[in-house]
């Protein structure tokens, strides 16, 4: 299940709304427990748009997102082997979030010092709640928190949001290490930044691709092969009673055409 959230955790949201302070490319580098890939930003005055290179249980996949300042709330996602495209509400993916995790966390944020990453200056701390511990170097006048917290949509907590606020260190982080218990790793980091001014059609869904329905699992759905999605019901069949609990919990959130594939999965009638 873990490894199932985590690939669910990498569809939902690779953007952001802070699109004033920079313009340009930023790659960044993923590696994690149950997979890891490369991902490139492309930030523009008005939208930015994210391709991401990932493996998760055992599965290759290329996923392009697409986010525009004239609707913040809607992440397009695009899938340009099917020449096709889904919409996604991040309202709804953050009440999904929210059955998932219920119970809110105390954050303590330890400033560990300041440090250089591709030349930006960063503050370097610790986080820590009672699920584990991350440690993130964070600049600032790249990118602006809530780009980040939309990045990670499903992850971040407004907990985390107001603990950072408090230590004065909200900000975009080039680096990211996060911990859960002690078998558990996933690294995020900044390995090229690029200022740029990209053309307008960089933020353009292509001429011709069709919009599937079903938002955040429809997209999903659409972009893996039929061995991956077997091993994905697989997976939840072997759900333990609370995992199962927490999944019907975030069902009732969903609209009604997402729920529906979702007990497609269960096997619910």
């Amino acid at each position: 299940m873990k490894k199932l959230l985590f690939l669910v955790s990498l569809l939902c949201c690779l953007s952001g709304s802070a699109f004033a302070q920079f313009e340009g490319e930023i790659q960044m580098k993923i590696t994690a427990a149950e997979g890891g890939g490369t991902m490139t930003m492309f930030v523009g005055k008005n939208a930015i748009k994210t391709e991401m290179n990932v493996s998760a249980e055992k599965m290759q996949m290329q996923i392009t997102s697409l986010m525009k300042m004239d609707n913040p709330n809607i992440i397009y996602i695009i899938n340009n082997k099917s020449k096709s495209y889904s919409e996604i509400d991040l309202k709804e993916v953050e009440k999904m979030a929210q059955g998932m995790s219920p119970t809110k966390d105390t954050y303590k944020v330890q400033k560990l010092g300041k440090e250089k990453i591709l030349g930006y200056d960063c503050d370097h701390v610790r986080v820590s709640d009672s699920d584990g511990d991350m440690e993130m170097w964070i600049a600032k006048g790249i990118l602006d928190y809530d780009t980040f917290k939309k990045f990670n949509q499903g992850q971040q907590a407004d907990g985390l949001e107001k603990a950072l606020k408090d230590a004065g260190v909200l900000g975009m982080p080039l680096k990211q290490i996060t911990r859960k218990g002690t078998a558990e790793q996933t690294v995020m980091e900044a390995v090229k930044i690029n200022k740029s001014k990209l053309p307008a059609s960089t933020f353009e869904i292509p001429q011709g691709y069709k919009k599937t329905e079903g938002g955040l699992m429809g997209a999903g759905m659409d972009m893996m092969p039929e061995e991956a999605k077997a091993q994905m019901r697989e997976s939840m069949k072997n759900m333990s009673p609370d995992e199962k609990k927490q999944m019907k919990e975030a069902m009732k959130n969903m609209p009604p055409e997402q729920r529906k594939m979702m007990e497609q999965l269960l096997n619910e009638k």
